[in-house]
């Protein structure tokens, strides 16, 4: 899971042969990579930075441990 600190990404997925579809953009505040939590631990869409961006990485372990403590 990611936190974006600043900075913004285009959240896209590839859609036909040679297009692409846009989902979102995530920016100072936004999450990225939250919608592969489950028990496939897939995420079908990719990021691309749009600008200079700072990204906090949370691992499964520790984002799991705070569910289960807050």
């Amino acid at each position: 899971m990611y936190f974006v600190f600043s900075g913004t990404a285009k959240i896209h997925k590839k859609w036909g042969d040679n297009k692409e579809i846009i989902i979102r953009f995530a920016a100072n505040g936004g999450i990225m990579g939250h919608r592969g939590l489950g028990s496939k631990m897939v995420y079908t869409v990719s990021s691309t930075a749009r600008e200079p961006l700072v990204v906090c990485f949370f691992g499964m372990d520790f984002f799991a441990a705070s569910l289960k403590t807050n």
